[in-house]
């Protein structure tokens, strides 16, 4: 079993009504080159990512960084409105939610490997706390949530894990084949991106 290539970063930024915030998404891939692995990326993630997102969030820019880690990466930025979604653009009700609810769901391969993927900047209008998933159903089994499933499968991002024999260790890469949404949770988000940081002066 081969390991992963390269580590893809996606980008988000949320403009919020107070407090700006930023927040990422990574996957594995055996992809190799990093401009192409950006390319694919752009070409079938973002499309269908962007199209979940609520006003006020968007993807900034996506990066390939090689693994194991040399210090390669490559960096291409989303322009214009390619960040942006085109569905839920009612305001106020379609704004991303300023909670920082966050959609948990759960990437698997076909032999059992699991990790976890948070969805940020969901519109307030289909998070819906007192339900038991925290989710609008209509949303989680629309064909836009079920085409970003099947992006991360076509893309074959994969789950990275590590295997240890005897003293020997190595890592492998299994590409995922199923998404389930599970639930909706508060995930703390951190500070948005390209902030000035300057040293104070005084």
């Amino acid at each position: 079993m081969a390991d992963a290539q390269s580590k893809i970063t996606v980008f988000f930024h949320g403009a919020g009504t107070s407090v700006s915030t930023g927040w990422t998404e990574t996957f594995w891939s055996s992809e190799a080159n990093l401009q192409v692995a950006v390319t694919e990326c752009k070409r079938k993630y973002i499309p269908r990512r962007k199209e979940l997102l609520g006003n006020g969030a968007t993807i900034t820019h996506v990066r390939a960084t090689s693994v194991p880690s040399t210090r390669l990466s490559y960096i291409e930025f989303i322009r214009g409105k390619d960040g942006e979604g085109n569905f839920f653009t009612k305001r106020p009700s379609d704004d991303f939610d300023p909670t920082q609810v966050d959609l948990l769901c759960r990437l698997q391969t076909a032999n059992g490997h699991r990790r976890q993927l948070w969805l940020g900047g969901l519109p307030d209008s289909v998070t819906d706390t007192i339900v038991a998933q925290g989710i609008d159903a209509a949303f989680i089994s629309s064909p836009l949530f079920k085409q970003l499933g099947a992006a991360i499968v076509d893309l074959q991002y994969a789950i990275r894990w590590k295997m240890k024999d005897g003293s020997a260790i190595s890592y492998h890469a299994t590409p995922i084949t199923e998404v389930f949404p599970i639930m909706v949770r508060n995930r703390k988000r951190g500070r948005p991106f390209f902030l000035f940081r300057g040293r104070r002066t005084a």
